[in-house]
């Protein structure tokens, strides 16, 4: 359930959407994304506004996608540098950021590689986070065992710690 398109048809797609929108200047590599959960109804980031103020303080906006139309996602990943968000499907516009861009996904108790799995094919800096409350020797459950299970795990709310997240954006910044 996690495949992705090999690296070429992902370029032929990108091709596409960047023609489609004029898209034909190099990158800039400008933008510092941090994608908000904050109107989602489920996974929650429980200190949203505390990990915002660190963030904006490395130089990142905060983003609720859903506000924004779909060029306006294309054009603002065209330019990501970096990219901070909690697992969602905000995450699917890194189909539009250039290769090297730094990515940190953070989530709850249960690790999701759709994302990276994108991530690698584009040839971006994946990196990852858990949440404060994941216990890092839980044996997670096998979708075809029980997926329920799985799922809730991977919907609930989280907490991120400041200090790793810091550590990490600092460790993203001399990758």
């Amino acid at each position: 359930s996690f495949y992705f398109a090999p690296a070429d048809h992902l370029e032929y797609a990108r091709r596409r959407i960047f023609e489609r929108f004029k898209l034909t200047r190099p990158p800039t590599r400008a933008n510092r994304i941090f994608i908000s959960r904050k109107k989602a109804a489920y996974r929650q980031m429980r200190n949203q506004d505390e990990v915002r103020s660190l963030l904006e303080r490395y130089g990142f906006t905060a983003y609720d996608l859903e506000d924004l139309a779909f060029a306006g996602q294309v054009a603002l990943f065209y330019d990501a540098e970096m990219v901070v968000a909690p697992h969602s499907s905000g995450l699917i516009n890194l189909l539009f950021a250039p290769p090297l861009t730094k990515v940190l996904e953070i989530s709850a108790l249960a690790p999701e590689p759709s994302f990276f799995s994108l991530s690698q094919a584009l040839g971006q800096r994946y990196h990852y986070l858990f949440g404060k409350e994941a216990d890092r020797s839980l044996t997670f459950p096998r979708r075809s065992e029980e997926p329920q299970r799985l799922r809730d795990l991977i919907n609930s709310d989280f907490s991120v710690d400041l200090r790793e997240l810091e550590g990490a954006i600092k460790d993203m910044e001399h990758d």
